[in-house]
């Protein structure tokens, strides 16, 4: 199913208009939430007894799903390279996926603190938000 998904998001992703119409952009972060949702039940098919293992795997996994969050918002909000981007990227996950070998993957930088399981950055609000002034 992973691959399949990402088959289909290099597919759209190919469309030169992929990310200027509206119709065609609002496919492309589904499917990469549908992704990120396949590779958290790739992290329970590769579950070991072995807790500091599990907690490997899950880890880096979990580096997999911020890449692709990350992306899904580049798509929500592209710049003129974004679709080049993306393919060369998906192409880049596809192929780890094909051979499966996760290790090869590595995520440039380091996941925020704060990014959660949730598919989302929570951010704390800031003492002089406007709410608080109301």
């Amino acid at each position: 199913m992973i691959v399949t998904t990402i088959t289909y998001l290099l597919v759209e992703l190919n469309h030169p208009q992929a990310l200027e119409n509206m119709n065609l952009r609002t496919n492309i972060p589904r499917r990469m939430k549908n992704l990120v949702r396949l590779n958290r039940l790739l992290s329970i098919k590769m579950s070991n007894q072995n807790t500091s293992y599990q907690e490997w795997i899950t880890e880096h996994l979990k580096k997999i799903e911020f890449f692709v969050w990350e992306r899904s918002r580049w798509a929500i909000i592209p710049i003129s390279s974004t679709r080049e981007t993306l393919e060369k990227d998906f192409r880049y996950l596809l192929n780890i996926y094909l051979t499966g070998r996760y290790g090869d993957f590595v995520l440039s930088g380091d996941i925020p603190k704060n990014f959660n399981l949730g598919n989302k950055i929570e951010e704390k609000p800031s003492k002089d938000s406007l709410f608080k002034k109301i």
